[in-house]
């Protein structure tokens, strides 16, 4: 009977240690996966600042093409007048 208890204690004793072990990876796998999403997060954003800043500069500029248009189209019909 007392070898039936050892025998018990000590699988107990290893289902613990099993369980441990498995909690304590998936903490680091959630601690990677917390990780990757945070950079992924960061990378997606740089990525839209980057983007929203080169379409303000593309904004910019036709608005500047735009203008000169206007303004050649003002003076060539002014031209036309004299």
């Amino acid at each position: 009977m007392a070898e039936a208890i050892q025998s018990e204690k000590l699988s107990s004793k290893n289902e613990v240690k099993a369980l441990k072990g498995t909690a304590s990876s998936l903490r680091d796998e959630l601690e990677k996966s917390k990780f990757d999403m945070a950079e992924a997060i960061q990378s997606e954003k740089l990525g839209n600042k980057n983007e929203v800043k080169a379409l303000k500069a593309t904004a910019a500029s036709l608005r500047e093409e735009l203008e000169k248009s206007k303004f050649d189209l003002t003076e060539a019909v002014q031209s036309e007048k004299l």
